[in-house]
């Protein structure tokens, strides 16, 4: 992956190349879905934003627990962040749910932050790195590096569709997917998006359609806690 797979089209009718393109916040093997652009893509305390990003070189990708490497719409523009075009979720809006799917065993061989309790494992992927929200922080005021713990899992609730068309909300036993924040006075934090939920037994048959959880359960680097939220893929 280079710089040059990508562009990003500012405010200002321009279209900008990325400085550099990193797996991050993430960077297991397991959680390649994030791509970190960075580069001058206009100045948000001026009101100006980056409004799409556009793929440009042989990039490839696949969909999850799929073995086939498959092209990524080269050359055409994409609403970043997975909104609808012309919408870019900015640094001061609260952290939300972009993606969520189910971890097969293939996806979490030689995961050292794998669930270790429960029969199936779903994963959340956040738009920005989370750690667990601490109350009464002021806004734009990060609390602290705490990993999400029993207030999480008593909240997130993945959803399933039956065959019948009837859905239910499974409760987790266990978040997955710890352990990967810096320790207090580390020199840069690197705060994972991404939770598994390590769930019970799920019905046969039932297939993954989303995943809940309620607001004040998460924060982001910036000290923007979540909102309630029921996520469903597009």
């Amino acid at each position: 992956m280079q710089a040059s797979d990508f562009r990003v089209a500012p405010e200002d009718g321009t279209v900008v190349q990325p400085v550099c393109a990193v797996f991050l916040p993430p960077d297991e093997p397991d959680e390649l879905q994030t791509i970190d652009l960075r580069g001058n893509f206009g100045e948000p305390v001026a009101g100006e934003a980056a409004l799409q990003a556009r793929f440009t070189g042989a990039l490839q990708g696949r969909p999850i627990g799929k073995g086939k490497w498959r092209p990524i719409g080269k050359g055409k523009w994409r609403p970043i962040g997975g909104l609808r075009p012309y919408a870019v979720t900015p640094l001061a809006a609260p952290p939300l749910i972009v993606g969520s799917w189910v971890l097969t065993p293939a996806l979490d061989r030689g995961d050292r932050n794998r669930c270790t309790a429960g029969k199936t494992s779903v994963r959340a992927m956040w738009s920005n790195g989370v750690t667990a929200y601490t109350p009464g922080t002021a806004p734009g005021q990060p609390g602290n590096l705490g990993e999400a713990g029993p207030d999480a899992v008593a909240s997130y609730r993945a959803v399933f569709r039956l065959p019948s068309g009837r859905t239910i909300a499974v409760q987790p036993i266990g978040l997955g997917d710890l352990l990967d924040h810096p320790q207090p006075g580390a020199p840069a934090a690197k705060d994972d998006n991404m939770h598994d939920l390590c769930l019970p037994s799920v019905p046969a048959r039932a297939r993954p359609s989303g995943v809940n959880v309620g607001a004040g359960i998460v924060e982001d680097p910036n000290g923007d806690p979540n909102g309630a939220q029921e996520f469903r893929p597009p």
